[in-house]
C-alpha cells in the first residue's frame, strides 16, 4: 500500500507492504532509508501525532493506504569549545538557543556569552540547525573591547574572535549612535586604519583591548 512521508525537505510516496505481510514500524523505517539514506536509527516517524515504535505492526496504529506519516531525522553534533567537546543528539529543527543551553550545561559558559558557529557562519538563536550529521558546531566565548573616542569618550563593544571590522562599526552606529559612513578605527600604535572585511582575530583584538576610534 502506497503512504505519504512529510518531513522538513518536502514529502514524497512511499509503497509498504500490506496488512497481510504484517509489516513493522521498523520495514517501514528500512524502506525509508532506502529512498532518502537516512539509517532507521537516525528516524523519528509520527502518525496521527503518536510516536511510532519500531516493533509495532503498522495495522495496530491504523496506517493504511493514504494515510500521511511524518518523519523527523535526529542526528549527531558535537559542540567544541577550545580543547572541549561533547557530542548532542538533535533533530534538523532544533535552534541555536538549545546548543548553547547545553554548552552552558557542559562548558559552563553563560548563554550570554556565547556565540555559536555552523560551516563557518554564525548560528542564531531562533535559527534551526539543519540536516548536518557528525558537524562540529562550534562555540566561542564573547568579550569586551574598548573604543576611545575623543574628548575621554568610551564604548564598551561585546565582540567575538570572528566578528569583522564591519560588524564593529555596526555596533558603534545602532548602540551609540555614530554616523556609520564616518567611523575608522585604529590600533593604537598602528599607522593605518583597519579594514571593514578584517576579523578582530586576525587583527590580533583580544579581550579588552582598546581601539580608537575617529569620525
Amino acid at each position: 500500500m502506497e503512504v505519504t512521508v512529510v518531513y522538513p525537505e518536502g514529502n514524497f510516496s512511499l509503497m509498504i507492504p500490506g496488512y497481510d505481510q504484517n509489516p513493522t514500524i521498523l520495514h517501514v523505517k528500512q524502506r525509508i532509508q532506502q529512498l532518502i539514506h537516512v539509517e532507521p536509527q537516525w528516524q523519528g516517524l509520527s502518525f496521527n501525532g503518536e510516536s511510532l515504535r519500531d516493533s509495532i505492526r503498522v495495522q495496530d496504529y491504523g496506517i493504511e493506504q493514504g494515510s500521511v506519516i511524518f518523519l523527523i531525522r535526529f542526528l549527531q553534533v558535537s559542540l567544541v569549545y577550545e580543547a572541549l567537546q561533547f557530542q548532542v543528539l538533535i533533530t534538523e529543527q532544533t535552534k541555536g538557543i538549545f546548543l548553547k543551553d547545553q554548552a552552558k550545561n557542559y562548558f559552563g559558559l553563560a548563554i550570554e556569552e556565547q556565540v555559536l558557529f555552523l560551516n563557518g557562519q554564525v548560528l542564531e538563536d531562533l535559527a534551526n540547525v539543519g540536516y548536518y550529521p557528525n558537524i562540529n558546531i562550534i562555540v566561542h566565548k564573547t568579550y569586551s573591547i574598548w573604543i576611545l573616542g575623543g574628548v575621554g569618550e568610551i564604548y564598551e563593544c561585546i565582540v567575538h574572535p570572528y566578528m569583522n571590522v564591519l560588524s564593529l562599526k555596526l555596533i558603534l552606529h545602532h548602540k551609540y549612535g555614530i554616523e556609520l559612513t564616518s567611523i575608522k578605527l585604529k590600533k593604537p600604535g598602528s599607522n593605518w586604519f583597519l579594514t571593514d572585511q578584517t576579523t578582530l582575530w586576525g587583527a590580533g583584538i583580544r579581550a579588552n583591548d582598546a581601539i580608537h576610534l575617529f569620525y
